[in-house]
């Protein structure tokens, strides 16, 4: 907890171009970044981690956040991590939960 900025949060500054640079490469120099801070692989013990870019980056992102399905991590587009109903619709992807109708089962009874 003494390398967190806050409770369970961490600050770190990824030395690239983000403007040319795809969510991908982001996501991968933001987890490098954090590891070198706290010196684990995320997750961790942590069960979920959100990441927040303060912009849109690369330009055309047409979305507030992405997140993994059955995954831990999600990320944000900046002012939209302040937003509580897009944190669980991302929540939900870590739980499992695609959007309707895409991956679903075929007579699964739901």
């Amino acid at each position: 907890e003494a390398k967190m900025d806050a409770p369970g949060t961490v600050r770190v500054r990824i030395n690239m171009n983000l403007d040319g640079s795809s969510d991908n490469a982001i996501l991968n120099a933001a987890r490098a970044a954090a590891k070198m801070k706290l010196g684990i692989t995320l997750p961790g013990s942590y069960q979920n981690v959100y990441y927040v870019k303060r912009g849109c980056y690369p330009k055309e992102c047409d979305y507030a956040a992405l997140a993994s399905v059955g995954g831990y991590w999600s990320i944000y587009q900046g002012r939209y991590a302040q937003y509580s109903s897009i944190h669980a619709h991302e929540h939900g992807h870590n739980l499992g939960l695609y959007h309707s109708g895409e991956g679903t089962r075929v007579n699964d009874g739901i």
